[in-house]
């Protein structure tokens, strides 16, 4: 197990790494480093929304704070319809509205630990939207099928990865 799967107190972190936070320049098509440059903590965060008195919603995000100065780099809510590219084995990046983002990892084994945050938190967000009654998205029977494969995906896996909450 490699030092990155690291939980903290008081916050939900599906996993942080080290990595230099990258942003598309549309006008060049180069991915240039956010805020000049350096490496910041980077985590997939989950929070939970009241959404209503009786009905509470995970929200995920992803988030960078550079080690030097510890400023915010990035602060992105994972939708939906989040794409997310694995490019070569230590850059990915993502769409989310109309930005993209990207991430230089220092390892390829960050890099893998941080996907299999990212996929976490995308199957739950879809799996909770699977959960809204079905008269509410105008779908039929769609909310039975809502059993927990999501944790079980990964055990051919070298790195089994655990969601914990702290």
């Amino acid at each position: 197990m490699g030092t990155y799967k690291k939980y903290f107190p008081g916050g939900n972190n599906l996993v942080r790494v080290r990595a230099q936070v990258m942003m598309r320049d549309d006008s060049t098509g180069l991915w240039v480093p956010m805020g000049g440059g350096g490496f910041s903590n980077v985590s997939v965060r989950k929070r939970i929304l009241h959404t209503d008195p009786d009905e509470v919603e995970p929200e995920y995000f992803i988030y960078g704070k550079r080690i030097s100065d510890q400023r915010v780099v990035l602060s992105c809510t994972i939708k939906k319809d989040f794409q997310y590219n694995k490019v070569m084995p230590t850059f990915h990046h993502w769409v989310t509205g109309d930005h993209k983002f990207g991430l230089t990892f220092q390892t390829a084994a960050d890099a893998r630990a941080f996907d299999k945050g990212v996929r976490l938190a995308v199957d739950d967000i879809r799996e909770g939207l699977n959960e809204i009654p079905s008269y509410r998205l105008g779908l039929h029977n769609h909310h039975h099928h809502h059993h927990h494969h999501h944790l079980h995906r990964y055990e051919d896996d070298d790195e089994v990865f655990v969601l914990q909450e702290v």
